[in-house]
């Protein structure tokens, strides 16, 4: 009997425990919202044909937020990333889950590095990576 009577406080006892994390408070008492979610930016680059290319970011979360999204492209020439005139685009929305920023425009041939961000209220993304044109 005082197994069962020692096991069941502390079932007790872990269960409290448990629930009470769920419900933080801040230092002045005012309890805690937990984070609307997370932002995710997706990204890409698509020939559209003759020498055009769309890029694209769209930024991403699991409840309504203010978000904003950017793509941008540079030209990488010796090392070295060179502003590509008119490669980048960006949008804001209030109270959204999903949001796309794109632009379509002229490149020739060569190497280049593309960036996509987005930011919401609670966490921001952001990612890059090379794109070979031949």
């Amino acid at each position: 009997m005082k197994h069962r009577l020692i096991s069941a406080a502390l079932v007790f006892m872990l269960c409290f425990l448990v629930c009470v994390n769920a419900y933080a408070t801040s230092e002045d008492g005012e309890a805690l919202t937990p984070s609307r979610g997370v932002v995710s930016v997706t990204y890409g680059f698509i020939s559209k044909g003759n020498g055009q290319y769309q890029i694209w970011s769209k930024t991403e979360t699991y409840s309504p937020e203010n978000l904003k999204a950017s793509v941008r492209i540079v030209k990488i020439v010796n090392g070295q990333e060179q502003t590509v005139n008119g490669g980048s685009a960006s949008a804001s929305q209030n109270n959204t889950t999903s949001l796309t920023a794109q632009k379509t425009l002229s490149l020739s041939a060569g190497t280049y590095r593309l960036y996509g961000s987005g930011s919401g209220n609670t966490s921001s993304d952001s990612k890059n990576k090379l794109i070979y044109i031949t």
